[in-house]
């Protein structure tokens, strides 16, 4: 069997973020049981061939990320010719595969599932006050339309929708969680016997596995980008609770500053206006390179991840990898990850976010007994061979349909 892998996000060059993560997990995974993978993936520096980590990996080069659908077609034409592939598999984001299978509407297609952008625009909207959703509202009603906006239950424009159409346009699809599974087959009407529910596989840096749950550091951390997605409004005003009652302890916070709910303001620059009592018990840190991540959660006591929505958090697998006491969100699919391993809390409400870490804080032996067993349900539920295996009866099973 060979599998051609088509994604913009791709170690080293484009490795931005999970799905980056994801299809590396993936390919080495899959190599281990002895499929073949190709990588088709974007560059904005080079255009070449080469063999990274192991697989061919066709990097092309891109200008705009837009322009990497139409781009991908002709290199993967090329190597399709010369050594054919069985099926494709890419991300939903951006249709990125969309035109591959213009071209070739025989070779099977199965799409994973991330967080297609219509799911993230409408987790940013929720945030918008109510008072600018009604005049919303309330102006298309003055020009004589009904629309519903922020409040609607579909998506008008979902027949434009790349993410959409590629997701519809596939034999099957995959997706890291239930959660994710329903929101797909509830909000873009998806029948629900397409979807396969797999978890993303995660192989835990050793060094991770290493790090002692009996850490005493008196630190909390957030890692990953500063933003309204991650949770981090309710965040602050919940630290306002806890680091009051808890001068001894700090927080950490790592990662991209991004745009704050507040026009015209930084993430960051929130963050320490709410907290400008607290600025002594603040810790700031730039992007965690991969090297660094095993020494922010050596000096961390408790990891908080308030997100909105999580398809899969590889923020929590790592902490949960490092034994760490873990607050996480019960939105989108980190239940299914963290399981009973760790509190999970409503990321809205900043009472709930203060309440869990105070216990955490209060009874280490707790947060001690939550981080073992997080450790041990993570190496069970995302074994990279386990669900390299369940990837390859999917695509068997397409095949053979």
């Amino acid at each position: 069997m060979r599998i051609a892998l088509v994604t913009h996000e791709y170690p080293p060059d484009t490795g931005f973020g999970g799905i980056s993560t994801y299809s590396v997990n993936l390919v080495l995974a899959l190599r281990g049981i002895g499929v073949e993978t190709e990588v088709f993936c974007a560059s904005f520096e080079r255009e070449l061939s080469e063999c990274y980590r192991g697989i061919a990996t066709h990097r092309i080069k891109v200008s705009h990320s837009p322009d990497f659908p139409r781009l991908v077609v002709k290199p993967f034409a090329r190597r399709h010719k010369e050594k054919p592939f069985d099926l494709i598999e890419c991300p939903e984001i951006g249709g990125e595969a969309l035109e591959i299978t213009k071209q070739f509407p025989d070779l099977p297609l199965v799409v994973r599932l991330h967080a297609p952008a219509v799911l993230i625009t409408r987790m940013q909207n929720s945030l918008i006050p109510f008072h600018k959703k009604l005049r919303f509202v309330a102006g298309n009603l003055r020009r004589g339309r009904i629309d519903f906006g922020y409040w609607s239950r579909g998506d008008k424009n979902q027949h434009a929708d790349r993410d959409f159409l590629i997701t519809e346009a596939a034999r099957h699809i995959s997706s890291p969680s239930k959660k994710m599974k329903e929101w797909a087959t509830s909000f873009w009407k998806i029948d629900p016997a397409r979807i396969s529910v797999i978890p993303n596989p995660f192989d835990p840096d050793p060094v991770l596995l290493k790090i002692p749950a009996d850490t005493n550091t008196k630190r909390i951390t957030f890692y990953g980008r500063l933003n309204v997605l991650k949770g981090l409004v309710p965040l602050t005003k919940a630290l306002k609770t806890i680091l009051r009652n808890n001068p001894e302890w700090s927080m950490r916070f790592a990662g991209k500053d991004e745009n704050a709910h507040i026009e015209g303001m930084r993430m960051k620059q929130y963050i320490e206006k709410e907290l400008e009592a607290f600025n002594d018990q603040l810790e700031w840190f730039d992007w965690v390179e991969k090297e660094s991540l095993p020494e922010l959660l050596r000096e961390s006591d408790i990891v908080v991840i308030p997100s909105l929505f999580e398809s899969f958090s590889y923020v929590c697998a790592e902490a949960m990898s490092a034994a760490r006491g873990i607050v996480g969100s019960r939105r989108g699919g980190m239940p299914e990850l963290l399981g009973d391993t760790g509190i999970l809390i409503d990321p809205k409400s900043p009472s709930a976010i203060s309440r869990a870490v105070q216990k955490l804080i209060s009874d280490p032996a707790r947060r001690i007994s939550y981080g073992e067993a997080a450790r041990e349900r993570l190496l069970r539920a995302c074994n990279p061979e386990i669900v390299a295996k369940e990837m390859h009866q999917l695509y068997l099973s397409v095949l053979q349909a």
